[in-house]
């Protein structure tokens, strides 16, 4: 039961530092969209801010998708390093 906490506290926290980075890219892409929007490259491109934050609903599916993708990794990899840890105590 502690590894389950142990990996459900893991994942959380890879959930919270993917959102962190995710915050930290959308606003420097901001930035830099504000900078270059002075341009014009052509006349037909004059629609303003493009979108670039997708809707609520498609980020907290993703980011439970990447929850969800944390765990079976991990759940894999423990079958596998017991596997091996299997086949190296007969190997004795």
């Amino acid at each position: 039961m502690k590894t389950l906490a142990l990996v459900v506290m893991g994942g959380l926290a890879f959930i919270v530092l993917a959102g962190a980075f995710e915050l930290r890219e959308s606003r420097r892409a901001r930035r830099r969209l504000l900078e270059h929007k002075e341009r014009v490259l052509h006349p037909l491109v004059q629609h303003g801010l493009r979108r670039l934050r997708s809707s609520t609903s498609r980020r907290v599916l993703h980011y439970v998708g990447l929850f969800f993708g944390f765990l079976l990794v991990f759940y894999v990899l423990m079958f596998l390093g017991q596997g091996i840890v299997t086949l190296l105590s007969s190997w004795r």
